[in-house]
């Protein structure tokens, strides 16, 4: 039977792993999130949903992965963590409600905002999004 201190090392070596996957996905909102700064300041407002749905997306994959969730680690396609953010925004503690609502609407505006010839989007409504996904 193995030993106590092989179940501690595990532990520990699964909840640092966590945090470096955690922060690796934080790191990659963070450069997506300068992008679609820039890109609302240019008003090119169809780069601005796409680098702002990215960061939004690995911003919930960083705060997940910090949470004892397995079916985060599985997850391949944007509709499952669009689940999962919906999934915590219930309770407001680990995605904030504001942040689950611009992401959804971010995940509504991605594929209209890619192909849509007359696709559209305000400014104020644009500064909404991006300050709902940055806090």
């Amino acid at each position: 039977m193995p030993s106590s201190n092989n179940y501690i090392w595990l532990l520990m070596h699964n909840i640092i792993y966590d945090v470096s996957k955690s922060k690796s996905f934080y790191d990659i909102a963070a450069e997506f999130l300068k992008s679609a700064y820039k890109d609302l300041q240019e008003q090119r407002f169809r780069p601005f949903v796409e680098s702002l749905s990215i960061a939004a997306e690995n911003l919930a994959r960083a705060r997940i992965y910090l949470l004892p969730d397995k079916e985060i680690r599985k997850i391949r396609k944007h509709g499952g963590i669009q689940s999962r953010v919906n999934i915590y925004a219930r309770t407001d503690s680990v995605i904030k409600t504001g942040q689950k609502d611009a992401f959804n609407n971010l995940m509504k505006l991605r594929d209209n905002a890619r192909y849509n010839p007359s696709f559209s989007l305000n400014r104020e409504d644009a500064d909404n999004l991006f300050n709902q996904i940055k806090n």
